[in-house]
């Protein structure tokens, strides 16, 4: 957590849940497009984790329920 929303925030939140998860395979990571998840910076730090970035379209929320759904307790 931080007084922001930047890169770097997200960037630091992603190298902590693969530290912590220590993924095996491929990842899809599903975001909004936001900054921080569009920007080069990180884009180049998913694929150094073999995770392949997916952004919803512009103003539909319900694009993340599928992934929701699945997502562990």
């Amino acid at each position: 957590m931080d007084e922001h929303l930047g890169t770097s925030l997200a960037a630091d939140a992603l190298t902590a849940a693969c530290h912590q998860r220590r993924p095996r395979g491929p990842v899809v990571f599903h975001t909004d497009r936001g900054g921080q998840y569009t920007s080069y910076a990180f884009a180049a730090l998913a694929a150094g984790h073999n995770i392949r970035l997916s952004v919803g379209r512009t103003g539909v929320c319900w694009d993340n329920a599928l992934a929701e759904f699945f997502s562990p307790p």
